[in-house]
């Protein structure tokens, strides 16, 4: 199998559009379901919203198994897509405006509209985990300035933001809210500005980096370090940067597919055709790393919030039509692991995405996907 290229729009870190449902594509009749978390899904052209009753004091036994149910027709609109990585605090559907702009509604996880913004035609939004961002639709237009609008999910402008010598080539949502920008001035070509906002929109991070292309940006959840990611050949170059703009450390990585910081901030997972590393975020040095490759699928490396072990979903040749698709959790303190097959995945499906990792009273792991969802059992786990 080849190396994949390791590109954080691809995998979606902290802004994920679904494959089938990019912006700007019109929404056709689903007929299957496809799910955009664990609980929120379209189907038929709607888009459902399923959410248990078992926390709802005063309800039967029988019920507790049961949900409510929220349906919102898709017809002449169109999934934006959601905020947060995993779980979502709201999810955006917009609708065309004879301007060529957009009204855009936002629902919360159950349904409800909690707000809305109207977007002129040269808008294009970004759904943060607590905030909206909206920037300039033409990205890569020549002479499109660094302008960028934050508003909260309720619909309030929280900050505006313009710096007209700026020339804004990328950006991208972090899973913690932020958003990291990398810009260029108009006469320069091997300097890049990179400037990283919180969620309401204030400037944290600015700083200048070298080099050639256009890295991607990465920051830690509690902003203490930021990661640049660049491609010298074949080669992904990735610097771990403090907060004084000082390199603590640097990898060179071949075929990175994967790509993690815990919600601590302490430390980074890369998975590659090199293997996977584990580093310390504070001193950017080597944990540990586990030889062979690890082909990652898209949100496949994750670290658990409940028992902070690293969870990574990745697939091998198995023969010419399909791939085993196999979970290993790994102990950050030494790298000890367990591993399970999920079984085989057509090579035709190209669009396999993590949406949600959970875990019932059984024990078992329930691994939804886009289109589909399987299950770990406790005794499906082995030493690898």
């Amino acid at each position: 199998m080849n190396a994949k290229i390791f590109n954080l729009r691809d995998i979606g870190i902290c802004f994920i559009f679904m494959t089938v449902l990019l912006l700007g594509s019109p929404i056709n009749a689903a007929v299957n379901k496809i799910n955009i978390t664990k609980n929120i899904y379209t189907q038929n052209n709607e888009l459902v919203f399923e959410q248990p009753v078992s926390g709802i004091s005063g309800i039967s036994k029988a019920q507790q198994n049961q949900s409510s149910i929220t349906r919102i027709d898709l017809s002449g609109r169109q999934l934006l897509g959601k905020s947060g990585v995993m779980n979502s605090d709201y999810v955006a559907i917009g609708s065309a405006k004879n301007d060529g702009g957009m009204a855009m509604d936002i629902l919360d996880s159950a349904g409800k509209k909690i707000g809305g913004l109207n977007l002129s035609r040269f808008q294009s939004p970004k759904l943060l985990k607590h905030s909206i961002a909206i920037e300039p639709k033409s990205l890569h237009a020549v002479g499109t300035v660094h302008e960028l609008e934050f508003y909260s999910p309720d619909g309030r402008l929280l900050n505006q933001v313009k710096v007209p010598d700026l020339i804004m080539v990328s950006s991208f949502p972090q899973s913690a809210g932020q958003l990291a920008t990398v810009n260029q001035k108009p006469n320069s070509s091997r300097e890049k500005i990179i400037k990283i906002y919180n969620p309401s929109g204030l400037l944290i991070w600015d700083f200048s980096w070298l080099g050639d292309g256009y890295p991607e940006v990465r920051i830690a959840p509690d902003n203490s370090r930021v990661i640049i990611i660049s491609q010298v050949d074949l080669v992904s170059r990735i610097q771990i940067m403090d907060d004084k703009y000082g390199q603590v450390g640097q990898y060179n990585v071949t075929g990175v597919s994967g790509f993690a910081m815990d919600d601590d901030s302490k430390y980074l997972a890369v998975t590659s055709s090199d293997g996977l590393i584990f580093i310390n975020l504070l001193n950017g040095k080597l944990i540990w790393k586990k030889p062979g490759s690890l082909y990652a699928i898209n949100g496949g490396v994750q670290f658990d919030k409940s028992t902070g072990k690293l969870n990574v979903l990745y697939v091998e040749n198995a023969n010419p039509n399909e791939y085993l698709m196999e979970m290993q959790i790994f102990d950050p303190t030494d790298g000890a692991a367990v591993k399970a097959s999920l079984g085989m995945v057509p090579k035709t499906n190209r669009n396999l995405q993590l949406i949600d990792i959970s875990e019932n009273a059984k024990g078992e792991k329930n691994i939804t996907f886009t289109r589909e969802s399987r299950a770990v059992k406790p005794g499906d786990w082995k030493k690898p």
